[in-house]
């Protein structure tokens, strides 16, 4: 009796329980129902009326409260169609069948807008992808020093220019600002030379405009070039993954451009063509390794020996012959330099090609965890060199900017004369650390998006598989606008 009495009152609360909580989920579905036709039925109004926006704004209400009402993928496919987003259209159609595969004339359409889809998407990759070069973040900072060299700065624009697709021929604009500033140094100069009259005054105040003009077409050539290569290397290693390609029967290593960089700077001292060498280009490091010495030396040794004359003329001649020497030899190093990174860049697209290639028996298959750029940057702002790009797992680069730094550092603080020598010595240092840091807050996003197109699918879910509802009305692409790189 005494269990009776306890079970038949929780059996009885339970009971009202569920007949309760059934009455709420029922009518909770017909308030989502409700919702779902009222934003249908003006959604159809707005889109027969050609409102396709504001209609497809009707239709993302039943998406965004996550509704199951399978037929607004119909509707959704249809507003991507008059936005001309094709490739969305095919998977909202896709949703739909998934529901309503009875629909066969959904689904034949929908068959044939893919199939039109494919064969342009594969038209935009023969036409422009093919031309995609594999172009390092830090590679193309060190094109745009070019800039700084005496005479090569009268023209800008060489990180840009070493950074885009083999297909594109625009011009920098930096190029354009560093030609403008040298007319003006051109007029300035004729007009002082010639002491003219009149006009001279205008022109009191081009010298320090120039200079404007020259600092802002480094910065505006610096600055980007690393965004540029990385759009490159994106647009190449998304081809690489779509199509198979030529790949080399050897296994091809990684190589890093920093350290290519400093194994040419500092064995290229010692070992002509060092950065060849290390890159895999033998063929250019012996000819740098015999050339070097034989023009340069040969140079500067003729040169000393008629500065050693006693005619003045002979001196002068000998003089000017030996800095000709010094600038063979500087030529030569900047050609080991540049060509290395050129090489190693090759090098790289080839490594690449061996992990993405559907045809290549190396590819990766493994998807590891995504990387965000943004931290990347964050990263790299940590006050020692390296850091952004240790987080986007570009090892060698960070520990070469990391040595830079230290380098730069102990420069810094073990000149401590107040001799004009150890003061040029100390801020030297600085600059090399500054430089250091500057390299790594440059290319760490770079690399880090490079990383993500390798080892995630990031870059596929960011080309339209995997998008948001809401992308053709906020991107860059609706209004007829295209970033270089995305951040």
């Amino acid at each position: 009796m005494l269990l009776v009495s306890v079970v038949l009152p929780v059996l009885a609360v339970s009971v009202a329980y569920a007949v309760n909580e059934n009455s709420v989920q029922k009518a909770s579905s017909k308030q989502q129902f409700d919702l779902a036709a009222k934003a249908m039925k003006a959604g159809m109004i707005l889109e027969k009326a050609g409102e396709y926006k504001k209609a497809f704004r009707e239709y993302s209400k039943i998406i965004d409260a996550k509704i199951n009402y399978p037929q607004v993928h119909k509707r959704l496919a249809a507003c991507y169609m008059a936005f001309k987003q094709y490739d969305y259209a095919v998977i909202h159609y896709k949703k739909y069948l998934e529901a309503f595969p009875d629909d066969k004339e959904a689904a034949e359409f929908a068959a044939n807008l893919e199939k039109k889809v494919k064969e342009k998407e594969q038209k935009r990759l023969s036409m422009n992808t093919t031309g995609a070069e594999f172009k390092s973040p830090l590679s193309a900072l060190m094109f745009s020093n070019i800039g700084l060299l005496p005479p090569a700065f009268l023209f800008q624009g060489y990180g840009s220019v070493y950074a885009r697709n083999r297909s594109q021929s625009w011009f920098p604009v930096s190029s354009s600002m560093a030609v403008l500033a040298g007319f003006l140094l051109a007029a300035d100069w004729g007009i002082r030379a010639n002491n003219v009259q009149g006009i001279e005054p205008l022109f009191s105040s081009t010298q320090s405009f120039s200079a404007f003009l020259y600092s802002s077409a480094i910065l505006l050539d610096a600055i980007p070039a690393p965004f540029i290569a990385t759009e490159s290397s994106l647009e190449f290693l998304y081809f690489a993954k779509n199509n198979s390609m030529k790949l080399e029967e050897a296994q091809v290593e990684y190589r890093d451009p920093a350290f290519t960089a400093f194994v040419s700077m500092a064995g290229g001292s010692v070992v002509p063509g060092a950065g060849h060498f290390f890159a895999g280009d033998t063929d250019t490091g012996f000819k740098l390794l015999i050339l070097t010495p034989i023009l340069a030396g040969g140079t500067m040794i003729t040169g000393m020996a008629l500065a050693g004359n006693d005619d003045p003329g002979m001196k002068t001649a000998g003089n000017i012959t030996f800095y000709s020497g010094l600038g063979i030899y500087f030529v030569c190093r900047m050609i080991d330099l540049y060509g290395s990174l050129t090489h190693t860049d090759r090098v790289n697209e080839e490594y690449y090609k061996q992990l993405l290639c559907p045809n290549s028996p190396r590819r990766i298959k493994e998807r590891l965890p995504e990387k965000e750029p943004l931290l990347a940057f964050a990263a790299s702002l940590i006050p020692v060199p390296g850091t952004g790009n240790f987080y986007a797992e570009n090892y060698w680069t960070a520990a070469t900017l990391a040595g830079a730094g230290a380098a730069g550092a102990i420069t810094y603080f073990a000149a401590s004369g107040s001799d004009p020598a150890s003061v040029y010595t100390r801020y030297a240092g600085l600059g090399l650390l500054v430089l250091a840091k500057l390299y790594d807050i440059a290319s760490a996003p770079g690399y880090t998006a490079i990383w993500n197109a390798v080892h995630t699918g990031r870059q596929e879910r960011e080309r339209g598989e995997d998008k948001a509802v809401f992308t053709p009305l906020v991107s860059s692409d609706a209004f007829g606008l295209r970033a270089g790189w995305e951040f």
